[in-house]
């Protein structure tokens, strides 16, 4: 750490890693939230069996799995390896949370979007609700996002922010999560969306390791009205929209950029004063989305 003067987190806990583990000054350290593309990751309009984002996406990939249009689809992607959780939803299957009884007539399903040792072991359950399709692209999650009414990110990490967890909620997907790291403190917390009244937070979070939770709350989805899900997935989009869309992201990063080469020129030119009446040239760099001029000088580099 000591070889670099500026160290950017991507979300709030790995930040208090830095300053409070390896003690790096404010100064220092930055967060910055990764961002996702907002325009791919939409919820769209909504259509006859979709999930809770909507989009006539996501009625073509429940079709082509099999699933009926009135069936209640929880949906996990991803690294499908045991850091990320995935040894709690074998467990809750196992247990038979898709054998709980929701307003929906059509039954309830899994759907797993990403590759790892438990895709097989997911198979291994040989539960015609239970379905793995592998990788897909940006375009195949987009549509797998739109197709789910709830998406499950249990992982087990303690400091980032899982980008699957990101794409779902702005695809205007509600959320079960484990109850780690930045995810209370960053995600799912309560947002007030256009036209509401009162905040409301886009899902809902377990205690890690903890299975009869895990299912009651994953249960608690299951039986919530549809109207409620759309709430949530609502909330969860403003969420998105407002802190971790890639044009915020790089803007952030943008900015950072700036003040450091702006640093880095008062520095030089305290150590080398220019001559009476002859300033350093100013070149601006401007940032047209914040309305802030920042002046460099880049002949001194």
């Amino acid at each position: 750490f000591s070889r670099f003067q500026h160290h950017v987190a991507i979300s709030d806990s790995a930040l208090d890693v830095l300053r409070n583990v390896y003690f790096l000054t404010t100064e220092r350290t930055h967060c910055i939230y990764n961002g996702v593309d907002l325009t791919r990751f939409s919820p769209q309009l909504p259509g006859a069996g979709t999930g809770t984002g909507g989009g006539a996406g996501g009625v073509g990939f429940r079709r082509v799995l099999g699933i009926p249009d009135n069936a209640f689809v929880a949906g996990v992607g991803g690294k499908l390896v045991e850091p990320k959780g995935f040894q709690q939803v074998l467990d809750v299957l196992r247990a038979g949370v898709l054998d709980a009884v929701g307003h929906r007539s059509g039954g309830t399903y899994l759907v797993a979007a990403g590759v790892g040792e438990y895709c097989g072991l997911l198979a291994e359950l040989n539960h015609s609700r239970v379905m793995c399709v592998g990788r897909l692209d940006q375009n195949g999650m987009a549509d797998f996002y739109r197709s789910i009414d709830v998406f499950i990110n249990p992982t087990t990490y303690h400091q980032g922010l899982d980008l699957v967890m990101m794409e779902a909620m702005a695809s205007g997907v509600p959320i079960i999560a484990s109850n780690t790291g930045s995810i209370s403190r960053t995600l799912l917390v309560p947002t007030l969306t256009p036209g509401s009244k009162d905040p409301v937070a886009g899902g809902f979070t377990f205690t890690l390791a903890n299975r009869a939770e895990f299912r009651a709350v994953w249960h608690r989805m299951l039986l919530m009205p549809q109207e409620d899900l759309v709430r949530m997935g609502k909330a969860a989009r403003e969420r998105s929209r407002s802190l971790f869309s890639d044009h915020a992201m790089a803007l952030q990063y943008q900015n950072l950029f700036c003040q450091v080469v702006a640093t880095a020129f008062d520095q030089m030119t305290n150590l080398n004063p220019s001559p009476p009446n002859q300033g350093p040239s100013t070149p601006r760099f401007r940032s047209k989305d914040r309305g802030t001029d920042f002046k460099t000088d880049f002949n001194s580099f």
